[in-house]
């Protein structure tokens, strides 16, 4: 039997998810990751194994994270679609002047030829983005049958425009972050979309 986990460990996911997010997974050492997270390496490896296992957490951590937050704001039956969704978009451009989280989507930093090669993280990677634009899918569709959008907005298209549409919003604050013109960008697309 193993010794009992003398740390938090959603604490020392989120302290390792966000160096992975800024760094990326190729260049996040282990001892950055142990000095990060506050831990001995009898921990990390009891509790983790190794790095590529760590990340995998990391990255389902942020996953379920964002899910739990989204589910949220979509649950919430004193707004309509189209005020969701710009909350949506407020949160992510929010994120992007905060100094709390690196700018940009961390499945999306945190990629590299490596994590690319590897089926797993890859097959995580998606699955996380694909999630998202189902989950929009399913919103889109409900908004349409509570008319609270156009019929003919076509559900599964408009999900994928705006998961493409988020990340590379997001991808570009990584360059350049003008609050401004992202935020009047962001209204016109969903304007543009009919939502």
């Amino acid at each position: 039997m193993g010794r009992a986990r003398k740390f938090n460990n959603d604490e020392a996911l989120s302290k390792a998810m966000h160096l992975f997010w800024e760094k990326g997974y190729e260049n996040t050492s282990l001892k950055e990751l142990l000095e990060t997270m506050g831990i001995l390496n009898g921990s990390f490896y009891n509790s983790y194994g190794n790095k590529r296992q760590l990340f995998i957490d990391a990255m389902k951590f942020y996953e379920n994270d964002f899910s739990e937050k989204r589910t949220m704001l979509f649950k919430n039956p004193k707004m309509d679609f189209k005020k969701k969704i710009r909350t949506l978009f407020t949160h992510v451009l929010d994120r992007q002047v905060e100094s709390v989280c690196p700018k940009g989507c961390f499945l999306f930093n945190s990629v590299s030829f490596e994590v690319l090669e590897d089926v797993e993280l890859f097959n995580l990677v998606r699955k996380g983005i694909e999630e998202f634009e189902y989950f929009l899918e399913n919103e889109i569709t409900r908004a349409i049958h509570k008319k609270e959008i156009r019929e003919s907005v076509n559900p599964k298209l408009t999900a994928s425009l705006l998961v493409t549409y988020v990340q590379g919003l997001m991808k570009l604050s990584v360059l350049d972050y003008s609050d401004a013109k992202f935020r009047n960008q962001a209204e016109y697309f969903l304007e543009s979309l009919g939502i």
